[in-house]
């Protein structure tokens, strides 16, 4: 058979409460050429259950004997992928139908772009929703990587291949903060861009890891700023 257009992968620790919602919302995309990894991380409660009975021929289902973590994941992950572009999920969102068609189109009408990402809508359990716009150039988007995060890791496809030229993947050392790492790695040698049409939505909910891990995770965001600012030679304190 021939390789699918999209790779979308998603790691899944826990999530019952919302994984049904999020892998429906991947299957019942519009463009439907895509295989689906999803590896569960040694899950306590349903999750491994709900990834089993789901009987589509293009889920992917990975069940880890030990916990490995998001990173260690997204590394294997990117290892198995075959799509031409591989496109992130979380097992907590929502993508709006067209998201992976809208992706793929703008992909293949601008091949100067490797990493692509999108507005999102952010919504919570009382249904109030906002949207969060990102900037859609290139270099908007190294200034912002710089100072803050953009390209929002769950609305973001990649065109696989560029990666691999560049032996760019996500760094094992980042448990938290793996993407804001490999978007500054990339965008020294690959074009940035970000579509201002929300195409996800993005839950917010109290365990979230930006909500849970949050210093941990501004420790990892410390450490890649300070990268950041030595390779631009700015003496800081």
């Amino acid at each position: 058979m021939p390789d699918p257009k999209v790779t979308v992968l998603m790691s899944a620790f826990n999530a019952e409460v919302f994984l049904r919602e999020a892998i429906d919302s991947v299957l019942c995309q519009t463009l439907a050429d895509f295989e689906f990894i999803v590896f569960d991380d040694k899950s306590s409660d349903h999750t491994l259950q709900i990834l089993k009975d789901c009987h589509d021929r293009r889920l992917i289902l990975v069940s880890n004997s030990e916990n490995q973590g998001l990173t260690k994941n997204l590394v294997r992950g990117m290892g198995m992928a075959q799509g031409t572009y591989v496109a992130r999920m979380d097992a907590d969102d929502v993508c709006l139908p067209s998201r992976l068609q809208r992706q793929v189109d703008y992909l293949e009408q601008h091949p100067e772009i490797s990493v692509l990402g999108s507005s999102v809508m952010f919504f919570d359990e009382h249904s109030h929703e906002i949207i969060g716009s990102q900037p859609e150039n290139h270099e908007a988007i190294q200034c912002e990587l710089l100072y803050g995060f953009t390209m929002l890791h769950p609305s973001v496809m990649m065109r696989r291949a560029d990666l691999e030229r560049h032996g760019l993947n996500y760094d094992p050392h980042f448990i938290y903060s793996q993407d804001h790492d490999l978007w500054t790695r990339a965008s020294r040698v690959l074009k940035f861009a970000n579509l201002n049409k929300p195409l996800l939505k993005m839950r917010e909910h109290g365990a979230k890891i930006g909500r849970t891990k949050k210093s941990q995770q501004m420790m990892h965001s410390d450490e890649i700023r300070r990268r950041q600012l030595d390779e631009l030679g700015v003496i800081y304190t």
